[in-house]
């Protein structure tokens, strides 16, 4: 019985140990994305945004990212104008190396993409969706601009299985800001 008085104050302490032992961050960033589509040779060309909410694991050059995003390409293959939007949201592990004020990374990607496209032209196609696994690498770095606040240069390269595009791969460089908190 008294035992179980004490299993509340040792959560509460195991919590409060574990908060203090990480920091976390969230990055915001923008930037170019390209691709190819499926059906033509041509490149599918267009803009990235981008959240990421990270958990860096204190006296670690490790730590867990989750994102989420929003991929917007357009191409023209006559006679049809393709628009591409996708939705992915992936997990994101990260080792960073470097100095305290400029670091890089290297991260892994993987989570699922939701995709939509539309197809304009002389022939009329419906809106068609679908979705898949979107997996991937990525390289980076980090500027500090002071103790919360950095400039994040981010370029990813990911697979997305669906019919869309050509070979599945997206390309995208990004340029951000991060707050730690």
């Amino acid at each position: 019985m008294a035992i179980r008085n004490f299993v509340p104050a040792v959560l509460l302490v195991l919590s409060a140990t574990v908060s203090s032992a990480q920091e976390s961050r969230a990055t915001f960033s923008a930037g170019y994305a390209f691709s190819n589509v499926q059906e033509t040779d041509v490149s599918a060309n267009g803009w990235r945004i981008n959240a990421t909410y990270e958990v860096l694991i204190l006296d670690s050059k490790f730590s867990h990212g989750f994102a989420v995003g929003y991929i917007g390409t357009m191409a023209s293959a006559s006679p049809l104008e393709y628009k591409i939007w996708s939705l992915p949201f992936y997990y994101s592990p990260r080792y960073t190396f470097g100095e305290k004020a400029l670091k890089g990374y290297v991260k892994g990607i993987f989570g699922w993409h939701f995709s939509t496209i539309n197809r304009e032209g002389t022939v009329v196609r419906p809106v068609d969706r679908d979705n898949g696994l979107y997996t991937g690498l990525g390289v980076g770095g980090l500027k500090e601009i002071n103790d919360k606040i950095a400039i994040n240069l981010d370029y990813e390269w990911a697979f997305m299985y669906n019919s869309f595009y050509r070979n599945g791969f997206m390309n995208s460089i990004q340029l951000g800001i991060a707050y730690s908190f």
